[in-house]
């Protein structure tokens, strides 16, 4: 489903109370939903923008929550819990994209500017030093743990994760076959998990 008639005018009754409007919805009056939209844009944006603080991803993800309300809207059983429970999907989404945004961010090298830090005077209340020493942190850990791996988990590791080529293309690098590549990727991640010092990456992550 796409959202490109939400900018049209449309049909039914625009004083509809928000209850009667999910429960049109629901009965497949597409006009319903999209007035929805309308209502509770605004709001939405504003909370996933709050948390993620970038407009353009604010937005993309705005869309994806009501998409999945739109998906989902047989399940909401009170008609006007309808606000609580989109703001629900948005905050979880919202942490989610957080969430998924940190751990990705632990794989970006340090640049020569935080590798430079006199890491004993920083700031601890600046965000973006704490994160330097999180992704130094996480760097040193990754090395240790990489020493412990055979070669081949090493190098199926090491390309999908630090250089993010895909299968194929590590299948291409190294000369064998996307199986092989898959089976040298699952027993790394399985032994990242059990890793003690990396468990702790992914629970945070």
């Amino acid at each position: 489903m796409t959202w490109s008639a939400i900018a049209e005018p449309f049909a039914g009754d625009a004083a509809a109370p928000v209850a009667t409007l999910v429960e049109k919805a629901k009965e497949g009056e597409r006009w319903a939903f999209e007035r929805l939209m309308r209502m509770f844009h605004g709001e939405i944006f504003r909370m996933v923008y709050h948390r993620i603080r970038s407009p353009w991803d604010a937005e993309d993800l705005t869309q994806e929550i009501f998409l999945l309300a739109y998906k989902n809207l047989a399940s909401l059983k009170e008609a006007d819990r309808f606000r609580c429970w989109i703001f629900r999907i948005a905050v979880n989404k919202a942490q989610d994209h957080n969430r998924r945004k940190r751990f990705l961010r632990l794989f970006e090298p340090l640049t020569d500017h935080e590798k430079q830090r006199e890491l004993p005077d920083e700031d601890p209340n600046d965000r973006s030093s704490m994160d330097a020493i999180d992704r130094e942190s996480f760097w040193r850990e990754v090395g240790s743990y990489l020493g412990t791996l055979p070669r081949k988990e090493r190098e199926v590791f090491t390309l999908r994760f630090v250089d993010h080529l895909n299968i194929r293309e590590i299948s291409e690098v190294l000369g064998t076959g996307e199986s092989a590549v898959k089976t040298h990727l699952y027993r790394a991640l399985a032994k990242f998990r059990k890793n003690p010092s990396m468990s702790r990456w992914v629970e945070e992550g």
